[in-house]
């Protein structure tokens, strides 16, 4: 794998250079959207969303991870960030080590997002979590957008062919 800092959008294939092993696919379960299922999100071992399973869809336009209110109330109050005005919840930046990883589950893979991914550095004081209530599909069941925040992390090829990522 090569260490270069950034992401790489390559069209018409994988550059086996930059992912090496086998790849996970997974079904796209809505055409157009890349949506797929996703079996449970957890958190120090405990199930916090998406328990009976969930839709998520794998968004590179957004910077975010976007959820149900209620869900990501739950996980906001779970890592002890305050509200600091608008769509802004801040936590104090050095507690970021002591955070535990958001554990998504796809298709039984875990694909942890560690908190110095969930959690946005601005200054040495205050950081701030890049969790936001998911405003486009509030009124379909549990679905969730996992931005860049998860998709830096995690080598992504999407099969427009097969529809599956």
């Amino acid at each position: 794998s090569r260490r270069e800092k950034g992401s790489v959008v390559m069209l018409g294939g994988v550059d086996h250079s930059y992912h090496t092993g086998k790849l996970n696919w997974v079904p796209v379960s809505r055409a157009h959207y890349w949506q797929i299922a996703m079996d449970r999100i957890s958190m120090n071992g405990k199930v916090i969303a998406c328990k009976r399973g969930c839709q998520a869809v794998l968004d590179t336009g957004s910077a975010f991870l976007h959820g149900p209110s209620e869900r990501i109330t739950k996980i906001q109050r779970l890592i002890h960030v305050r509200r600091s005005g608008g769509l802004q919840y801040a936590v104090p930046c050095k507690a970021i080590s002591t955070l535990p990883p958001l554990i998504f589950t796809i298709k039984g893979i875990d694909y942890p997002v560690p908190a110095q991914a969930y959690i946005h550095e601005t200054s040495a004081e205050l950081c701030y979590s890049t969790f936001r209530n998911n405003v486009q599909y509030k009124n379909e069941s549990e679905t969730w957008v996992l931005g860049n925040v998860f998709l830096r992390l995690y080598f992504s090829v999407y099969d427009w062919e097969k529809p599956r990522i």
